[in-house]
């Protein structure tokens, strides 16, 4: 559950890292479905009207590019970086307006450049436009909270057993034994998607 999960990340990174433009899109595409899930089980029904995933999902792209040099492999893994960026995305799209939906969320408006590039949009639309990844996305939903914590944090943000333990007040070993039955019980509910969700986390 930690560090970056394939030598392809790793590479990309160095190419991002030496300049290759090309590299960082690559790079964005290859943990774009991990992304979109992330952005998408954080929106509520009463967002949704104002804000798409999609939205949050370049604005993320942006920043990302804005500040990648500041992201240092020494200091721990792409996939952590990123996701810490949209995080501080996903809270300034919240405070951005004062409106408060009924179901307790602050509406969210997605701000960032006026052009983003043909290739992020692409990447953008096609996975949005996944309907293995929909569906996983879906049965994420269903699980109970803790079950959908433990996805989150240790499989889209790469968070270790001993953090996520001591975020959700579980033992290591409890949530170890939590994340192999849930990545078993998503292979068995989305049999169509077992590569995606391994993909995933």
């Amino acid at each position: 559950m930690t560090g970056d999960r394939s030598d392809l990340t790793q590479d990309l990174v160095r190419r991002a890292q030496e300049g290759d433009r090309e590299g960082f899109t690559l790079l964005y595409g290859h943990l774009a479905p991990a992304l979109y899930t992330w952005i998408d089980l954080r929106l509520s029904p009463g967002m949704r009207s104002r804000l798409e995933t999609e939205d949050l999902m370049h604005e993320v792209w942006w920043k990302a590019l804005d500040a990648f040099a500041t992201f240092d492999r020494e200091k721990g893994t792409f996939r952590a970086w990123l996701f810490t960026i949209a995080k501080r995305v996903f809270i300034s799209s919240l405070r951005r307006t004062g409106a408060v939906p009924a179901r307790g969320w602050p509406q969210a408006t997605a701000s960032g450049p006026s052009a983003i590039p043909e290739s992020v949009t692409d990447v953008s639309r096609q996975v949005a436009r996944d309907q293995v990844l929909v569906d996983v996305v879906e049965a994420l939903r269903e699980l109970d909270e803790t079950d959908r914590a433990i996805f989150v944090h240790c499989g889209l943000e790469g968070r270790s057993a001993t953090r996520v333990a001591a975020l959700l007040d579980l033992s290591r070993d409890a949530v170890l034994k939590r994340w192999q039955r849930l990545r078993e019980r998503l292979r068995k509910d989305v049999p169509e998607g077992v590569r995606l969700i391994d993909d995933l986390a």
